[in-house]
């Protein structure tokens, strides 16, 4: 990192933009040579034939003079009377490699379902529990990040070779539930508007809704420079919704409703540093967006229709391929302890879109014999939250 004051201002994005970056961001340093060299103007035939200039006495040093390793692997530590600045071709020879490990921890919180009315009396015909209720509290989630950075003996801020970053971010088992007090007698609303009252007067049902989110992704990363990191790759993320309805007097399940989300796509994004002030303190940014192939399914289970066969069924699922977008962003400041260890906080949003969720399922699901059901994409999450964490560097 450079020492002193200075500012980074992020550049205005476009498609045609992210297009010309994404194969920049792949070209090697020597096409990027080689594309100067052709832009350069026409000289003249006196400068053209004006003496060469004089060779180094120190000659580069080539990555595979250092013993027993090749590539940007290589440390460049002097050899034959000569240091890694005296490289005379920036890509010749690399200054070693660099890690560096962040753990976080998110305190995430997500966004409600759309309006659906779950639990209602049957005497006094008013809603009792809508989704929208069911409100999710901070939970604590956890984001592991590791950066392999290489660096060019002339310029270290000019990569010649690939870094790469694999990141792990989700949490399991986070869940909302409420259960309403019923003024007579309490009734669950099931798939397709099915009626499900409780065994009793005034036994109360219970609603559970829970979300589980589970993302590795695997990047390519190359600096522009001092500000700005661009970045290829590829994303896994699994995202699970479950709904359930209980009847607490007669400890029985009512109806579940489970999706599964399986997303496997491509992603483009960008680490960029926004303000720096000394050496200590600098703001830095994260950008992720991408197209995603999603497996979706869901299945749904009444026990209670069980007895009621063959006019009703109990059990029904469904499965489809659809196209989903995962974009996330976050802002962090962070505060150098050391020349290997910082301190850092700020926050992030992350906008999954075209996902299924589970009160999504309750109006395409019918149970009626012989059964139907269509999965329902068109869902959308947000998840949001302050983080804070630690990175080292080594």
């Amino acid at each position: 990192m450079p020492r002193g004051k200075f500012q980074c201002l992020l550049p205005g994005t476009t498609l045609r933009v992210a297009l010309a970056l994404t194969t920049l961001l792949l070209q090697p340093a020597g096409a990027w040579q080689a594309a100067a060299a052709d832009a350069s103007p026409n000289r003249s035939q006196a400068k053209s034939e004006a003496a060469e200039p004089p060779v180094p006495s120190l000659r580069p040093v080539e990555p595979t003079d250092i013993a027993g390793l090749t590539g940007c692997d290589a440390s460049c530590g002097p050899h034959e009377g000569a240091a890694c600045e005296d490289c005379t071709d920036p890509c010749g020879c690399c200054c070693g490699a660099s890690w560096l490990l962040s753990l976080d921890a998110v305190f995430l919180r997500r966004s409600d379902a759309d309006d659906r009315t779950l639990i209602t009396d049957q005497g006094q015909a008013v809603e009792l529990l809508n989704v929208t209720g069911l409100n999710f509290d901070h939970e604590l989630a956890p984001r592991i990040s590791l950066i392999r950075q290489r660096r060019c003996a002339n310029d270290p801020c000019l990569d010649c070779c690939l870094d790469w970053e694999i990141t792990y971010f989700g949490l399991d088992s986070w869940s909302s539930s409420a259960t309403p007090q019923p003024l007579t007698s309490a009734v669950a609303i099931g798939p397709g508007g099915l009626a499900l009252p409780s065994s009793a007067p005034g036994a109360p049902i219970s609603a559970s809704y829970g979300t589980d989110l589970d993302s590795i992704e695997f990047n390519l990363r190359r600096n522009v420079n001092d500000c700005l990191t661009l970045l290829a790759g590829l994303r896994w993320i699994e995202l699970g919704d479950d709904l359930s309805l209980d009847d607490l007097s007669a400890q029985e399940n009512l109806y579940n409703v489970d999706t599964n989300n399986h997303l496997y796509g491509f992603q483009l994004g960008a680490d960029a540093s926004i303000w720096r002030c000394g050496c200590r303190f600098y703001l830095d940014s994260f950008l992720r967006a991408g197209i995603y192939y999603n497996r979706a399914d869901q299945s749904t289970s009444v026990p209670a229709l069980t007895a009621l066969a063959p006019n009703f069924i109990d059990r029904i699922s469904d499965q489809d391929d659809h196209t989903a977008f995962v974009g996330e962003v976050g802002l962090r400041g962070v505060y150098r302890l050391t020349d290997g260890l910082a301190l850092r906080g700020g926050y992030q949003v992350m906008w999954i879109e075209g996902v299924a969720l589970a009160p999504d399922q309750l109006p395409a699901t019918n149970m009626l014999a012989p059964g139907s059901a269509v999965l329902d994409t068109s869902g959308s999450l947000f998840f949001h939250g302050a983080l804070v964490g630690v990175e080292a560097t080594w």
